[in-house]
């Protein structure tokens, strides 16, 4: 991913901070995920448009349902964790979650600069 955010032109520091919401995204999916078939792939998917990066994790389970509002940080819960949302919501352009037919997808965009 760090390869292709670099030819994509995206800064170093953001790119890094991308790579730390996919790395959130992917463990909380084996965190917190419901009804994961076991043994089943999570599939991870990357391309790039003019515009930006996107990585989907698609994996079998119940559905996620964010909530409307990403929690206020608790810094005493350190380091049980916690922060995973915000880390995604904070890197991320956009963060989509989608379910169909017991098929998840979390799909995380990241801006690509123009310039």
């Amino acid at each position: 991913m760090q390869q292709e955010a670099a030819t994509a032109r995206i800064g170093e520091v953001d790119a890094a901070l991308f790579a730390i919401a996919v790395v959130e995204a992917f463990t909380n999916v084996f965190r917190h995920g419901d009804g994961l078939l076991d043994g089943a792939p999570v599939e991870l998917l990357l391309r790039r448009t003019a515009r930006k990066l996107v990585v989907e994790l698609v994996y079998l389970g119940d559905a996620f349902q964010p909530p409307d509002r990403i929690p206020d940080t608790n810094f005493q819960d350190y380091p049980e964790g916690g922060f995973g949302l915000t880390i995604i919501a904070s890197a991320c352009e956009r963060v989509e979650y989608q379910h169909n037919h017991g098929v998840n997808t979390t799909r995380l965009s990241c801006r690509i600069d123009a310039n």
